[in-house]
């Protein structure tokens, strides 16, 4: 959250937000704040979170102005899972509380999927940023050419191709990243434990900025499971 005398904007406060305009104060407010610290590495803290809020408040925005979402048809039990509860259907921008569901990312632009568990969650090239808030015990295959904002994420797989990817307060993560040679200083880390990335990707550790980062290890992740 962002504090001041007169700014008090959080994820939670834009979440539970249900009208356009007080969004739009919001973002005001976001776009008159000014960084007071000292030190590059927390100028860079503060940016991110501001870049961070903003997306989410176009991602409510378009959840708000759009259908909300629907089935589409009938559910259909997916054939891949063996006596399992998964339902298959097409999401809006914005989806909150899920279990043991399918979701197959269909013609968005920002989106936001928060407080859901032992789901499978795919994206193949259809948002322009995905924010991924509050999940567990999921299985999550998302390509895009944006940014992926990972939230207090527990015991997930996951394979990502993105430009940059943000990872806060997250735990036992195994995370194959696709061309991974092609990466440099996309991806950021804070608070998080018990990562695993495949070889050959760079990760920056917001709190082992000095030294050798113990929260996360490259590993070989070739033989993961593929995500279908």
């Amino acid at each position: 959250m962002l504090t001041s005398e007169t700014v008090t904007v959080s994820e939670e406060s834009i979440i539970n937000c249900e009208t356009i305009d007080q969004l739009n104060s919001f973002k005001t407010q976001l776009s008159n704040l000014q960084y007071e610290g000292t030190t590059n590495y927390d100028r860079q803290r503060f940016l991110n979170k501001i870049e961070t809020l903003n997306k989410l408040i176009e991602s409510k925005k378009s959840s708000l102005s759009e259908t909300k979402f629907q089935f589409q048809g009938q559910p259909q039990k997916l054939e891949t899972y063996v006596n399992t509860n998964f339902n298959e259907f097409k999401i809006a921008p914005y989806k909150e509380g899920i279990e043991d569901e399918t979701l197959l990312i269909d013609h968005t632009s920002h989106l936001v999927i928060k407080d859901f568990r032992n789901c499978l969650i795919k994206d193949d090239f259809k948002s322009s940023s995905v924010n991924l808030i509050d999940g567990e015990d999921s299985k999550i295959k998302i390509f895009i050419n944006g940014t992926i904002y990972l939230n207090n994420l527990h015991n997930c797989i996951l394979h990502l191709q993105f430009h940059q990817l943000r990872i806060h307060n997250c735990s036992h993560l195994s995370i194959k990243v696709n061309s991974a040679q092609t990466l440099k200083d996309s991806i950021i880390i804070e608070n998080c434990k018990e990562l695993l990335f495949n070889k050959g990707v760079k990760v920056h550790d917001f709190d082992s900025a000095l030294v050798v980062s113990n929260n996360y290890q490259l590993v070989d992740l070739d033989n993961m499971d593929p995500i279908e």
